[in-house]
């Protein structure tokens, strides 16, 4: 007689044994399962009959009302088996009208302009369709995988250990595992088997790969957001995107860096050397974009190229230096948050205030350099939180922890703090890997800096800091020498607030970081708690954040010789490189206070007020935000 024991928590369900010969098989046993609480001990079968060749295990489970049946699930399906064929067209209708127009670009008979062709209509028409019955079928999965797991499924093969000889137990067939996840689990379990390792799979796991698809969506929708402001917006909006156009412009097409002659209006953001203009802005960046400009100048036979289609050449850069860069930090943030944020709901709202809640999303339509510092400073603060947290040495993870820090010291100069801070950490923790990669390739974005400067000025300082370079005929920039404030500029550049006044409109006033992007309370939160916590693996990244913070705000209140809230501009711009290691912290500042309802309704309410400034700033990112645009309008305030 052959004995199989089950022991442990038996779930509500019914447990039958069955012989099986070939494809069928007939019941030899069945017990109806109580409710769990009957079962804490172990409970033996015994077949009746020794000459089975194989024993099966069925499992037939009593699923609570909440469970939603397969056959619900086929209105998703049906609109996704719609929404592909009319979607999958309207994607490749495009390709083909290139390939008929660009033999007759070149002079080919037989080909011709595409503009008046009916497939010009159908093609977005079929995109849209298929794009919504797609958006409306992922959905109805979501809402049905969520409901699904809501309920409490219990297998025997998860809560009890099975006796019965592998191929015999129905739980080791592998063609029961349907979804991916599942088959790679059987596989990882197979590995481990092989190799004597205990294997251990909890519902963690589900939970991780739901809210990695969901990180997933949110990042299409976020780059999908993004792509279109860029599309949408102008060229150019103002002196500040213009000064660097000029350069690129000037130092691609005339092999100089002065912007004496551009096809580019006038910048105000101009300084004279040497009886010619330059930008005021570090020459780097300008530098590497203007190579980025030849080689698509390059590629379309010299088609793209600032004369002739000046919108395509900016919004192909636009899109390269500011979306690509945002869809990767988001990846990179998202993996961050299995770490950080093991509550789905967390997570979600993490993922949602990075993508849509910073001004990140809003400046990304024009060009300037406080994206680029944000971003690589977020590239050098993931290999570094591998290293700090995780007590990894690779040398990559140094090498490129330093070079983006460099990088983003020589693209906001106040980032040199950045710079040091995480050097002097990297430094206490690995010496060795820290001089060997982290300091040369720091010092690389570092190198290209001066060698820039020095092709500007001759040497190595920036070209607004010469002496005189900012005093000529039409100077915005005029500096008394008495006062030490401008002279002759209009509006917000023309001020000059008491410090107490300024500091409170850079916190919560009409530029401040906490009105205009309330989510950051919750990061003034986890620093607490983390700088708090002796434990905690982030409290070094909290004291990162406090000190860069804290020399930010004291800096700019009484050192930087204006106090003009960054200029006309949306936000308090100098402080937008923080917002990666802002949001680091910020769902140490959410845990263990989302279970009440209405702390999750402030938060949601902190969520929509930074979404409406972003996208309030996205129509003109160089213009007044939108509580100092309604103090104005109100003339509280007069610039």
């Amino acid at each position: 007689m052959r004995d199989s024991s089950l022991g442990g928590r038996i779930p509500r369900q019914g447990l039958a044994l069955s012989s099986r010969r070939g494809k069928s098989a007939h019941a030899t046993h069945l017990l109806a399962a109580g409710p769990p609480e009957k079962y804490r001990s172990s409970l033996d079968f015994f077949l009746l009959a020794q000459d089975l060749p194989a024993t099966r295990l069925v499992v037939i489970e009593d699923r609570p009302r909440g469970w939603i049946p397969q056959e619900s699930q086929r209105p998703p399906h049906l609109l996704g088996g719609i929404g592909l064929p009319a979607f999958l067209p309207g994607a490749t209708v495009p390709f083909s009208l290139v390939v008929c127009w660009l033999p007759g670009s070149f002079g080919v008979n037989g080909f011709g302009p595409t503009g008046s062709r009916p497939l010009l209509i159908y093609s977005p028409a079929c995109r849209i369709i298929g794009f919504q019955m797609l958006a409306i079928r992922f959905l109805g999965e979501l809402v049905t995988a969520q409901n699904i797991r809501k309920e409490h499924r219990c297998s025997v093969a998860d809560l009890t250990p099975c006796s019965i000889p592998s191929g015999e137990c129905e739980m080791n067939d592998p063609t029961r595992h349907k979804t991916r996840d599942d088959r790679r689990r059987a596989r990882e379990k197979e590995r481990r088997k092989q190799l004597n390792v205990p294997t251990q799979f909890s519902a963690q796991d589900d939970t991780l790969a739901e809210g990695r698809r969901l990180d997933f969506i949110l990042i299409a929708v976020t780059a999908g957001a993004v792509l279109g402001l860029i599309l949408l917006a102008r060229p150019y909006y103002g002196a500040n995107d213009l000064s660097r156009w000029s350069t690129v412009y000037s130092f691609a097409e005339r092999g100089t860096y002065n912007i004496d002659e551009t096809p580019l209006p006038t910048t105000v953001d101009r300084c004279r050397l040497n009886g010619h203009y330059y930008s005021e802005k570090p020459p780097l960046l300008p530098t590497l974009l203007a190579g980025e400009y030849l080689l698509l100048k390059k590629l379309s036979f010299g088609r793209l190229n600032f004369r002739n289609s000046p919108d395509s050449v900016v919004r192909v850069i636009l899109a390269s230096i500011n979306l690509v860069p945002l869809v990767i930090f988001l990846g990179l943030f998202s993996r961050l948050l299995d770490r950080l944020a093991p509550d789905p709901w967390i997570r979600a709202y993490a993922m949602v205030a990075a993508g849509l809640g910073t001004f990140l999303t809003g400046f990304s339509a024009t060009l300037n350099n406080h994206t680029v510092t944000a971003f690589s400073s977020f590239f050098a603060l993931y290999p570094a939180f591998l290293i700090w947290c995780e007590g990894r040495r690779g040398w990559r993870l140094f090498a490129v922890a330093g070079f983006f820090a460099g990088f983003a010291a020589v693209n906001e100069y106040p980032a040199l703090a950045f710079l040091v801070a995480l050097g002097a950490g990297l430094a206490w923790k690995a010496p060795r890997q820290t001089l060997i990669w982290f300091l040369p390739f720091a010092l690389l974005p570092i190198a290209g800096h001066f060698w820039t400067n020095y092709l500007v000025t001759g040497d190595l300082l920036p070209a607004y800091l010469h002496r005189g370079a900012l005093i000529f005929p039409g100077s915005y920039w005029t500096i008394d020498p008495v006062s030490g404030h401008g002279v002759g500029r209009r509006g917000i550049d023309s001020i000059y607030e008491p410090w107490p006044v300024y500091l409170f409109h850079m916190l919560v006033g009409h530029h401040g970081i906490l009105s205009l992007s309330p989510i950051f309370i919750f990061t003034l939160t986890g620093v607490w708690s983390s700088l708090r916590s002796r434990g905690s693996p982030l409290r070094a990244f909290a004291a990162l954040a406090a000190f860069l913070t804290l020399v930010l705000l004291v800096f700019y209140t009484f050192f930087a010789g204006s106090r003009i809230y960054g200029g006309m501009c949306c936000g308090l711009r100098f402080f937008f490189w923080l917002i990666p290691l802002w949001l680091l912290l910020l769902p140490e500042g959410l845990r263990g206070k989302t279970a009440h309802r209405w702390f999750r309704g402030m938060a949601l309410a902190f969520l929509l007020i930074s979404a409406i400034s972003v996208f309030y700033c996205a129509r003109n990112p160089w213009s007044r935000p939108w509580i100092h645009e309604y103090l104005y309008y109100m003339r509280w305030i007069d610039y």
